[in-house]
């Protein structure tokens, strides 16, 4: 689910081979996948496409369902203890590989979501390639380098919070009734030169556009309040994640592959 301009929407900032090479994609594709209401307009309206939407969930999200063994083997591979609290950075990346909108001091982070909701926090930072070397994220044994780690579902099972700016990430952490912190320095240029959604702003939680800002809600958030806005959230876009998407893929697949 996208939060931001894609596709046709965003069509004046796109290349004119791109959209070539998008809609020669889309005459190859026979079954088109969604994981809520809004992704199935979304693929509707903004895609090259006119076939068949299965409304099943995303199988890659099957893993956000797992339960605690799989967490806790998750945790031990990067040597982390059952109980640490986690709060995984995942911010997107910029076509003007801008280096400032990742400066975050996420020990800080670390510090303010303890002191509020309790327990022992770290950081996992997961950053595009082309920016991982050259970010200004200061890492630490309580802030990891998670930028290689294979599987970017798995960051998400194991997180208890997640700080982003503009990612579909927001839609992972959600559907999981996780925390969700935006942090988007860039906001107003982000807005004007890439385009984001409504839905973005429909988001149940503030946009922070400071770290003092982030910070301060953190301090004062209402977690109770924050988790009922988000279950409306969830209910008004209609979410088809459960974890078992991948089940009713292979289902639909073998179908069709019958039928023809």
């Amino acid at each position: 689910m996208a939060f931001k301009a894609i596709e046709k929407d965003a069509i004046d900032k796109l290349r004119p081979d791109y959209v070539r090479e998008a809609i020669e994609d889309s005459k190859m594709i026979n079954l088109f996948l969604s994981s809520n209401s809004i992704q199935t307009h979304e693929i509707q309206t903004c895609f090259w496409y006119d076939g068949e939407i299965f409304e099943s969930g995303s199988p890659r999200n099957d893993m956000l369902f797992k339960g605690d063994d799989v967490k806790n083997r998750i945790k031990q591979g990067l040597g982390l203890k059952p109980d640490t609290k986690v709060v995984l950075y995942a911010p997107t990346f910029r076509d003007d590989f801008r280096m400032d909108v990742y400066n975050l001091n996420l020990l800080e982070m670390c510090s303010r979501l303890g002191n509020r909701l309790g327990g022992n926090w770290i950081a996992l930072a997961r950053l595009h390639p082309n920016v991982t070397e050259t970010s200004p994220v200061a890492y630490s044994d309580k802030v990891i380098n998670a930028s290689t780690y294979p599987d970017m579902q798995e960051l998400l099972l194991i997180a208890d919070a997640l700080i982003t700016d503009y990612s579909s990430t927001i839609y992972d952490a959600a559907i999981m009734d996780k925390l969700v912190l935006l942090y988007a320095p860039d906001l107003d240029d982000y807005k004007t030169n890439r385009g984001l959604k409504q839905i973005y702003f429909d988001f149940p939680t503030r946009i922070c556009q400071t770290s003092d800002d982030l910070c301060n809600y953190i301090d004062e958030i209402d977690v109770g309040q924050y988790h009922a806005e988000l279950r409306r959230f969830l209910d008004s876009i209609k979410v088809f994640d459960d974890g078992h998407a991948s089940e009713r893929v292979v289902k639909r697949i073998a179908s069709i592959m019958t039928k023809d």
